[in-house]
């Protein structure tokens, strides 16, 4: 902005634009089909729903003698619609298992020229394989949020509680469920383009699947002290220090998550599933499914053009069950009318029993498949001492 006086006249204003033109104008849809040629491209499926979930439930509940209370149910959640990703620009079914180098193999390129954005694509000769998709003129073509994924989980929940008596409550609970999803493809070519609504998932275990699991809580206030049932006649110093703990503990065994399941199609169609005295953390599972009877040499693995026979998750082999038990004992400690001192001890994963959720690899050829990953996932034994003063 420049302002000048004429003679004392009425000022003038010179605005000067501090945005220049600039040197790239947004292309927008002004290419037309032209847009993005050999890029590639991903879009939301315009005709996608709210995904939704029929939960339903029966039971009864009941209350016993002694303050306990027993509880069994069975409960159902079927949720449907919901997002599933699809690549539409794979090489066809029918176009697949041959040897590698018929894809890597170049061959001229009618293509040539006509894709500056992509030199890959651009140039005189190509790979074989990208002008086997559906869309050679693209690169990777995604698709998100197509509505037909599922998941069905059905459980018996049980549960036992005992109120709070005597300084004494528990509170137990016991389920078996099993939980079923389809919200991925098995093979990009099971991805129906031209009615992406009836495509083809692979139906399988919930990762996180858990058939059986057992949690206990309880808390029990020691009966030792003054006005307790032992030591009732305690002297106050020492009533003071031994007398009025708080012992809580949490009990949790559960299941093992299910096994993701090798790269390689096994020769035998029997489970893999071992005893648990055949079983080791070196061993999980029976890795001679993928070892060829006659040769004795392991099976190769998946290449990038087949198509996938197997599943993607073990139905029936599954990681070791999570064992873990914590306790602590608390205590107040009143120093006078107004201000006390909270105590606690804890000790968490009391038998010290590691958790090992996870494989080495899932590749058939490395030297530990079959071996579990023994990185700890779970917390090893500790213990916590804290206090707390309040006023």
């Amino acid at each position: 902005m420049i302002a000048t006086n004429d003679g004392g006249l009425t000022p003038r204003v010179t605005l000067s634009n501090p945005f220049p033109e600039p040197l790239l104008r947004p292309v927008g849809n002004s290419l037309g089909l032209a847009t993005d040629l050999g890029l590639s491209v991903s879009a939301q499926y315009i005709d996608r729903k709210y995904p939704y979930s029929h939960q339903f439930s029966f039971g009864f509940q009941r209350e016993l003698p002694g303050r306990w209370v027993v509880e069994s149910s069975y409960s159902g959640n079927m949720t449907r619609r919901l997002p599933v990703n699809a690549l539409a620009n794979a090489i066809p079914g029918n176009q697949l298992e041959r040897a590698s180098s018929y894809y890597t193999e170049r061959i001229p390129n009618p293509l040539a020229g006509l894709l500056p954005n992509n030199p890959a694509k651009n140039g005189a000769t190509i790979p074989r394989q990208d002008l086997l998709v559906p869309f050679p003129h693209y690169g990777n073509i995604g698709l998100t949020g197509i509505s037909i994924g599922r998941q069905d989980y059905h459980g018996w929940q049980n549960r036992i509680e005992r109120r709070f008596s005597r300084g004494f409550t528990l509170q137990a609970a016991y389920t078996v469920s099993k939980t079923i999803e389809a919200v991925s493809f098995l093979n990009a070519q099971d991805f129906n383009v031209s009615d992406p609504l009836f495509s083809k998932l692979e139906k399988r275990l919930l990762e996180w699947d858990v058939p059986q699991k057992l949690a206990v809580l309880g808390t029990w206030d020691l009966p030792v002290g003054r006005n307790k049932r032992f030591a009732a006649g305690m002297p106050s110093v020492l009533n003071a220090i031994a007398g009025g703990w708080q012992l809580n503990g949490n009990l949790t065994i559960q299941s093992g998550f299910p096994l993701p399941f090798p790269n390689a199609a096994p020769v035998q169609a029997r489970s893999a599933k071992l005893s648990g005295d055949e079983r080791t953390r070196e061993r999980w599972f029976d890795t001679s499914l993928w070892r060829d009877p006659a040769t004795g040499r392991t099976v190769p693995a998946l290449g990038p053009f087949s198509l996938r026979t197997f599943p993607t998750r073990f139905p029936d082999v599954r990681f070791e069950p999570l064992k873990n038990l914590d306790l602590s004992l608390f205590k107040d400690f009143v120093i006078r009318e107004k201000m006390r001192l909270n105590l606690r001890i804890e000790n968490y994963n009391v038998t010290n029993h590691p958790w090992f959720p996870r494989l080495g690899t899932e590749n058939v050829t490395a030297a530990n498949f079959g071996s579990l990953n023994l990185s700890q996932t779970n917390s090893a034994k500790r213990f916590v001492f804290g206090a707390r003063l309040l006023w």
